[in-house]
C-alpha cells in the first residue's frame, strides 16, 4: 500500500504553498523543486490530508483574491461612470460616442454584465446615448404631464388605492 498520511504533515503545506505561488506549475515542475520522485508527490496529493487542507487555504485564498480585486474594480466602475456622468451632463458635446461605448462596455464586462469570455449566461446591458433639442425634450416633458394628470383624474374615480387594504377593513365598513 502507498504512503497514506493519516494527519497534516509539513509536506502538505510546502506543496499548497508552492502550488499558490506558482499557480500555473505542474506536478511535475513541483516534484522537481522538492526533489521528490513524481509518484511520491501524486500519493502525497491524493491524500485525504492534502485535498482537505488544500480546499481549506484555496478557499481563503480564492476569497481574500477575490475581495480585493471586486472592490477595486467596482471602485473604478463608479468613479469612470461619476465621471462620465458629469462630462456628458456639462459637455456632451465635447465627449466621443465611441469613447463612452467603450469604456461603459469595459467597465460593465469588468463587473459580469455583457458576453462572458467563456460562454455561460450573458447578461445584456445596452448603452443608448441620445441628445434631443431643448423644444423636443420640452414638448415630451408637457406630454409626460398630460398623460399624468388624465391618470390622476381616472384615480379619483376609482378611489384612494395607494394603501392596500385589508379584507377585514372592508367587512367592517360594509357592517357599519
Amino acid at each position: 500500500m502507498g504512503y497514506e498520511p493519516n494527519k497534516l504533515k509539513p509536506w502538505h503545506e510546502a506543496v499548497v504553498d508552492w502550488f499558490l505561488q506558482n499557480p500555473r506549475g505542474t506536478n511535475e515542475e513541483c516534484a522537481k523543486f522538492f526533489d521528490v520522485s513524481y509518484k511520491f508527490l501524486g500519493m502525497l496529493m491524493c491524500s485525504d490530508a492534502f485535498q482537505e487542507y488544500k480546499a481549506i487555504r484555496y478557499k481563503a485564498h480564492h476569497e481574500r483574491v477575490s475581495d480585493g480585486i471586486i472592490h477595486r474594480v467596482t471602485a473604478l466602475a463608479e468613479a469612470t461612470l461619476d465621471t462620465m456622468h458629469k462630462r456628458v451632463a456639462d459637455h456632451p458635446d465635447t465627449v466621443p460616442l465611441d469613447f463612452l461605448t467603450d469604456s461603459a462596455e469595459l467597465t460593465l464586462q469588468a463587473l459580469g454584465y455583457g458576453p462572458k469570455a467563456r460562454g455561460g449566461e450573458k447578461h445584456v446591458v445596452e448603452l443608448n446615448i441620445h441628445s434631443a433639442p431643448p423644444a423636443v425634450l420640452a414638448q415630451a416633458r408637457e406630454d409626460m404631464q398630460r398623460i399624468h394628470n388624465e391618470n390622476t383624474e381616472d384615480a379619483e374615480v376609482l378611489g384612494d388605492v395607494s394603501q392596500p387594504r385589508s379584507l377585514t377593513q372592508d367587512v367592517q365598513e360594509r357592517l357599519e
